[in-house]
């Protein structure tokens, strides 16, 4: 199995000069307010993260989620092969121009910002990266383009790289949950509005951010969340830009964070935050509780590597269908009908509407579908 120099002393990135410095809050008030029970949750995630040890972690969850950079890494090779990589090559290329930064799997050298957004696309772009299922967060899409961007510029640790990956995930599956199903109720998807916070955590902690630039970079961040689920409309491409454009995002709020670049402190909780904005009324109550069992319990060993490149509201019914033909020896010939059940926040993405998702109009449409993908499983 691939391994990380876990056992090597991590280096010290270098200390910022004093121009770098944020002039807001003293270091000490700062971590005594993010320490507060009424401190923003921006405060609370700033504060555990600029003090997050990598081991503290599980060693099952570590290596659980070196499985899911490989994964990733893997899928990116393989979306290569498809058109979809060329032409955001091509698009992401005229505009960016040449740099030394790695694209997955191809020739192409791009500057920072722009490799990382490429290769959040080619994780995600084929619906094979990994979930976590209970925010319907694709988190590695977003974090890991950071992390191999952020970590290769500032030659940072294997170390520390995975300790960013990991903030990253647990930060992104956490503000996915809080929300219980509303993000794509309301419109919106997960990975592209969630998954820029995450990114912002994981290049400042790569960066070595103090609790104050980590705030701000949280407060920019808010600025850049996006992504709707209008791509379900007629199966166009959108929704594969959303995790790269979280990862250039998360890198942009950090770099601005660390230049003293002002903004919002309660990027979450405030009256105009994440949750108020984009969820309303819809937001839960008891709105720090998701921070609660930071360090204690981790969402990272809950996310999914994938078994098909589907949606994976699909995948449970897939795995029925074939169970049962197994058991029963029944071909495709046989059917007359399917009966599937779902969960009633999983219909209008795989179920509905009916007539486009038992004809899907392209092979992205297909993934979205329901009766297409447990009628495949079948043939």
């Amino acid at each position: 199995m691939w391994e990380l120099p876990m056992n090597k002393l991590d280096p010290l990135i270098p200390p910022l000069s004093g121009d770098d410095l944020p002039p807001s809050i003293p270091p000490a008030h700062d971590r005594a307010l993010a320490l507060r029970g009424d401190a923003t949750l921006s405060h609370r995630l700033a504060a555990y993260a600029s003090e997050f040890d990598l081991t503290a972690a599980p060693a099952p969850v570590i290596e659980h989620l070196k499985c899911c950079m490989l994964d990733a890494i893997g899928i990116a090779f393989a979306s290569n092969s498809f058109e979809f990589a060329a032409r955001a090559t091509a698009g992401v290329g005229e505009v960016a121009g040449t740099g030394d930064h790695v694209v997955i799997g191809r020739g192409e050298r791009l500057p920072l910002r722009d490799a990382a957004m490429l290769n959040g696309i080619l994780i995600h772009g084929l619906d094979y990266d990994d979930t976590h299922p209970q925010s319907v967060v694709h988190a590695t899409a977003s974090a890991l383009p950071v992390v191999l961007a952020e970590g290769l510029r500032r030659r940072c640790s294997g170390q520390r790289a995975l300790a960013a990956f990991l903030l990253a995930v647990e930060a992104d599956a956490r503000i996915g949950m809080h929300a219980g199903g509303w993000w794509q109720k309301a419109g919106f998807h997960p990975t592209g509005v969630v998954g820029v916070f995450g990114a912002a955590l994981a290049a400042g902690h790569i960066e070595g951010q103090s609790i104050a630039q980590l705030v701000t970079g949280q407060g920019i961040a808010l600025s850049m969340a996006s992504g709707t689920m209008e791509f379900l409309a007629d199966g166009s491409w959108t929704k594969r830009l959303h995790p790269g454009w979280a990862a250039a995002s998360g890198i942009t709020a950090a770099a601005l964070a660390r230049h003293r670049f002002e903004a919002p402190r309660a990027a979450f909780d405030g009256r105009f935050g994440l949750f108020n904005t984009f969820l309303g009324d819809r937001w839960p109550d008891g709105q720090l509780d998701m921070l609660a069992s930071l360090g204690q319990t981790w969402e990272a060993a809950n996310v999914a590597i994938k078994p098909y490149p589907v949606c994976h509201f699909n995948h449970a019914c897939g795995d029925a269908a074939l169970a049962l033909q197994a058991e029963h020896g029944f071909t495709a010939a046989d059917v007359v009908a399917i009966t599937t059940r779902i969960h009633r926040n999983q219909i209008p993405v795989v179920c509905e509407p009916t007539e486009a998702k038992r004809h899907p109009r392209s092979d992205y449409d297909a993934k979205f579908s329901l009766p297409y993908f447990v009628a495949a499983c079948l043939v």
